[in-house]
């Protein structure tokens, strides 16, 4: 059974771009971006203030476990 990890990062508006490439380089993924507000408690990943952006992606899981490209062609 395939499951999904949802992974959100949030963002304040000056550490924004910031937080996207962190994500990025560590995901090697482009996330979507929300344009609803983030929860009150939500807080910038590099700062502490509180989050104006989410940023979200689902990394797919197949059943062991494994996540992304096999490689195989």
């Amino acid at each position: 059974m395939d499951k999904a990890a949802r992974h959100r990062w949030f963002a304040c508006d000056e550490h924004a771009e910031w937080v996207l490439d962190d994500l990025v380089e560590e995901f090697r993924t482009a996330p979507s971006i929300d344009t609803v507000s983030p929860p009150g408690s939500a807080r910038c990943r590099m700062c502490g203030r509180t989050a104006d952006r989410v940023f979200f992606f689902e990394i797919e899981e197949d059943s062991t476990g494994a996540s992304g490209d096999c490689g195989g062609r």
